[in-house]
């Protein structure tokens, strides 16, 4: 399948966080993101969707996940249920980015904002294919952080989560999947499968 790199266009691009510009880590992750197939990253994110439903199935559905050996804060059922469906990704054309520094009434610090009349909806896969889709980003629950040695932006209220990592999340809602706002499905699998294919590119 031919690679398909949509077309970025930012608002407020020169706005940063202790003098590493948010534009700069939003433009690199979505070129690596995008110089891979949508085929690859939704193979992957089938397989091992498929791999923890087989595991999960002959658990206590009340019992608390357990993944990687520690204790994730949602049960079972939660998590089959946000698996239930493949995921099926398409190709958005144009990426709207709008970097605020203004805070949010909510503690996330991005969100995807769609138009319906831009979008063509699939209804097997209960997925959007988005003609052009809205990435919004809040600076102020961002703050300076170190991946290894470099300097990057982090969510510091969790963990801390990398920049980086809310970036692969939100790219898959960028990219269609929107049958829920998973912790599961587009934390625990998205972000994880996002980051090793990733070390590939």
């Amino acid at each position: 399948m031919i690679k398909e790199i949509p077309l970025l266009l930012f608002k407020n691009c020169d706005e940063s966080v202790k003098g590493i510009k948010c534009k700069d880590i939003v433009e690199e992750t979505c070129n690596k993101f995008f110089s891979l197939t949508i085929d690859e990253v939704e193979l992957a994110l089938n397989e091992k969707r498929q791999f923890l439903v087989s595991q999960w199935a002959y658990k206590g559905l009340h019992n608390k996940i357990i993944y990687k050996n520690k204790e994730i804060g949602f049960t079972y059922d939660k998590g089959l249920c946000e698996l239930a469906k493949d995921f099926k990704l398409y190709h958005p054309k144009i990426i709207e980015v709008s970097i605020n520094k203004g805070m949010r009434k909510n503690d996330h610090p991005a969100d995807v904002n769609f138009s319906i009349l831009e979008s063509k909806f699939d209804h097997v896969h209960c997925s959007f294919r988005f003609e052009k889709v809205r990435l919004v980003i809040f600076l102020d629950l961002l703050d300076y952080g170190k991946d290894n040695e470099n300097e990057t932006l982090v969510w510091p209220n969790r963990d801390p989560y990398y920049f980086t990592d809310i970036l692969y999340h939100e790219l898959l809602h960028i990219c269609g999947d929107i049958i829920c706002d998973g912790i599961i499905r587009h934390n625990l699998v998205g972000i994880d499968v996002i980051s090793e294919l990733m070390k590939q590119t």
